[in-house]
């Protein structure tokens, strides 16, 4: 059989159609945590769609004596005025009667000269007004729904198909979508499809792989009660953390098809949510932005006592700990086997090592154009006790780094298993194991084979300028995990500790 054709007319309506519910799913998270009141006003509620386009059928009533005039001079015999006497009244004052009647006649006027109208146009403007139509009711109807539902599961929901139709937007433009999977929305099976061409670059193919496993619990099963058990509604399974990953992933897709000029001209213009925006968002929702101006809002305060340092035990049955335990104890379990137990997880507010840190992602964005990749990774530090790290001023060290499959680096896991091997063993009774959560900066990543050569991550293409910038850190795979290198001590902050034990 022949492979399907490509359709940019197609891709452009997937992805357009991938924008809005991004728009949807970012306005109804800012609604719901409460406390981005200015990224709202940052943010124009319909984006890139023309709202404020010019009505030029637009007909204005006011007052009965125009109703009349209207009614008078465009009004078919058959339909009239008095073809309005049939609608029921039952109940209500002569004043309030004839006031509905007028209104039904000018209603009715107004339909009747919006379909002269109509007729006058050309068939191509007609769908262009009919697309731009339908876009703005789509719009409208999701952006109703947060009045209604300011639910996480929502935002879940939408950006579970965010991924879906841009990959299926992408398959139109770049290698075809099959019929049978027009209607499929299984990302599993959608990413296979898509890794199976060979028109569609391997790195955003990567990239759309990411994503997807981000989100792939969210899709159709997971909005009925009965596959929760016990059975139950999304809205009370999904807490606003999840909710939050979800639109990361949705629009760091979408962040990464645009730099393709072929989906930028099928996409537009769209405002994908800010990192840092994400964290104050969220950690307003949590904590009430609480915290200093500095340092993020949902840090305890720090009293004369404690200095530059404090370390925070969170409490799982705590209603304001509750999300940000269950944040990383997930994360943890998830990719790591059901035999270990976790202890306690506390959170790390060094002050000095955040400082570093913000001010690291800074010059990345400066460097990069605004883009600052950040990611939760695991990080074992095998004999060396973690407070080495959290409690000092120079965070994960490069002077202590051993050589190792990608150079001489710092190494972080997406997978627990991978930093449990090289876990702390505590001393004393209980067989107690400590690992360390990180920020990392990964920013733009160089994947690679293992190279023990590495020193520093290669040169990055050179841009207009010919100035060239390496990339922000190198990443690979090992012991079933993907591992992320960094080569700079500031590129990574000592976020929670884990401590567990085997059962």
């Amino acid at each position: 059989p022949q492979p399907p054709a490509t359709h940019p007319k197609n891709a452009k309506v997937w992805l357009q159609q991938a924008k809005v519910d991004y728009m949807a799913a970012r306005d109804n998270f800012l609604i719901a945590t409460e406390g981005s009141e200015n990224t709202m006003k940052e943010i124009e509620d319909y984006d890139t769609l023309s709202m404020n386009r010019e009505e030029n059928n637009e007909v204005e009533v006011k007052g009965d004596e125009t109703a009349d005039m209207l009614v008078d001079a465009n009004t078919p015999e058959d339909i009239s005025v008095e073809s309005v006497e049939n609608i029921e009244f039952k109940g209500r004052s002569e004043d309030e009667i004839e006031e509905d009647k007028s209104e039904q006649g000018i209603k009715e006027v107004m339909e009747m000269t919006e379909d002269s109208n109509i007729e006058d146009m050309t068939e191509t403007e007609m769908n262009e007004q009919d697309e731009e139509t339908e876009d703005e009711k789509e719009v409208r109807r999701k952006l109703q729904m947060t009045s209604q539902c300011r639910y996480p599961a929502l935002v879940c929901f939408l950006s579970h198909e965010v991924i879906e139709k841009c990959i299926k937007g992408i398959m139109y433009a770049k290698c075809g979508l099959p019929d049978h999977l027009l209607d499929y929305s299984h990302l599993k099976t959608l990413c296979d499809e898509l890794k199976s061409s060979t028109h569609c670059p391997q790195e955003l193919v990567q990239i759309v792989e990411e994503c997807s496993l981000r989100v792939i619990e969210h899709g159709n099963k997971s909005r009925y009660p009965n596959y929760h058990y016990p059975p139950c509604t999304p809205a009370s399974v999904y807490t606003m953390s999840e909710g939050a990953e979800a639109l990361k992933a949705a629009g760091k897709l979408l962040r990464e098809m645009i730099k393709d000029p072929e989906l930028e001209e099928l996409i537009g213009e769209l405002n994908v949510l800010p990192e840092h925006q994400f964290r104050t968002a969220l950690s307003s929702y949590l904590y009430g932005g609480s915290g200093g101006e500095d340092y993020p809002d949902f840090w305890d305060d720090h009293t004369d006592d404690d200095g530059d340092f404090k370390l925070v035990l969170l409490d799982e049955d705590s209603d304001l700990d509750i999300d940000e335990y269950n944040v990383i104890a997930t994360s943890f379990e998830q990719t790591l086997a059901p035999r270990y137990e976790i202890i306690r997880i506390e959170r790390i507010q060094n002050k000095l090592l955040w400082q570093k840190y913000s001010d690291c992602a800074k010059r990345m964005g400066r460097f990069n154009n605004g883009k600052i990749e950040e990611m939760i990774l695991f990080h074992g530090t095998s004999t060396n006790p973690p407070k080495l790290i959290y409690k000092g001023d120079a965070s994960f060290d490069m002077r202590y780094c051993k050589q190792g499959m990608w150079g001489r680096g710092n190494y972080f896991a997406v997978n627990a298993s991978y930093s449990d091997v090289y876990s702390h063993q505590c001393e004393g009774p209980g067989g107690y194991r400590q690992m360390l959560v990180a920020y990392v900066l990964t920013g733009y990543s160089y994947s690679c084979c293992p190279d023990t050569t590495l020193q520093k991550p290669p040169f990055r293409p050179g841009g207009d300028t010919g100035v060239k910038h390496r990339y922000d850190s190198v990443s690979g795979v090992s012991g079933g995990s993907k591992i992320y290198i960094t080569y700079e001590n500031d590129h990574a902050y000592p976020a929670y500790l884990i401590t567990y034990t085997c059962i």
